[in-house]
């Protein structure tokens, strides 16, 4: 079913009063087609999403990288591994990840996740103490059914809080 219209600038969506109860489907709803093309076009899949209390988060005081304490470890110095399902269609399935975290003082910190094509990294610039957002990561997946993935930081010094962590595929 086609998704209401938002903007009559879209080129998808139809208007609400054409989804009325037991109405015929007919040539009012002429976005159908348009409108599941965005979706597929414009959908993001959700490969990996944690989220943590900012009261109760990770946190990584380790000067190199290494297995996230909390919700990032297995055991004593393993990372738990996720796995995910990449979605094959289009080439080699890339991917966005990123995290919600706070340093202490005017420290920086590192992220990274390793998939079965790589491992990519996201340099967390300095908050003083407030949480900040960043999704700017950008990484793929295996071209295979099934990848693992996981995730391993670094502090420069102080300790970097994780409360989220987040990876999509890539619009």
């Amino acid at each position: 079913m086609s998704r209401f219209a938002v903007d009559t600038a879209d080129t998808y969506g139809a208007d609400p009063q054409y989804y009325q109860p037991r109405r015929i489907i007919d040539d009012e709803v002429v976005a159908i087609g348009k409108t599941l093309e965005a979706a597929y076009d414009l959908q993001r899949r959700t490969y990996h999403a944690v989220s943590l209390d900012e009261a109760a988060p990770d946190s990584v005081t380790a000067a190199s990288y290494a297995p996230i304490p909390g919700s990032q470890l297995e055991s004593a110095g393993v990372a738990t591994r996720w796995e995910v399902r990449p979605r094959l269609m289009g080439g080699v399935p890339e991917v966005q990840f990123g995290v919600r975290y706070k340093t202490t003082g005017a420290h920086t910190g590192d992220i990274r996740i390793t998939t079965g094509a790589g491992v990519y990294t996201l340099a967390l610039p300095t908050t003083s103490g407030a949480w900040a957002d960043l999704f700017t990561g950008v990484g793929y997946l295996a071209q295979a059914t099934v990848d693992e993935i996981f995730w391993e930081a670094q502090s420069s010094a102080g300790t970097l809080k994780i409360a989220s962590y987040w990876i999509v595929e890539t619009p």
